[in-house]
């Protein structure tokens, strides 16, 4: 499923501690960067979606850890099932180069947008 369509949103925030990156949410559990099938690098963000179709996806049952509870497996939207979660890693602008080096250092494939908003894509 393509970051254009719709999907559970998930807020979490990124950090980066020793050259590794630090992920924070209130859901569990937080996927692994190199889990993610499609990676948007903003200015301020990471956002990040899995695609159901892949051959040997497993979809994870995730938890809001201040009241356990179970996050719903599916939402409608806009009259269409929505099935995925998009991950928004938010992070403070002053790190963006590290983020995009520490992104290449470790080769998980981002896209990254140009000056018109456009996104072209950063094949490892």
């Amino acid at each position: 499923m393509s970051l254009a369509e719709s999907g559970i949103e998930i807020e979490a925030t990124l950090t980066i501690v020793n050259n590794e990156f630090v992920l924070d949410c209130d859901i569990a559990p937080i996927p692994d960067l190199i889990e993610f099938h499609e990676i948007n690098l903003q200015p301020s963000s990471l956002i990040c979606s899995f695609d159901c179709t892949t051959d040997g996806f497993v979809k994870k049952k995730y938890n809001h850890t201040a009241n356990n509870t179970t996050l719903p497996a599916m939402v409608s939207c806009a009259g269409q099932w929505a099935e995925d979660y998009i991950w928004y890693f938010d992070f403070d602008e002053s790190i963006f180069d590290q983020v995009k080096t520490l992104l290449d250092e470790k080769s998980i494939t981002y896209q990254l947008p140009n000056d018109l908003g456009m996104i072209l894509v950063k094949m490892t």
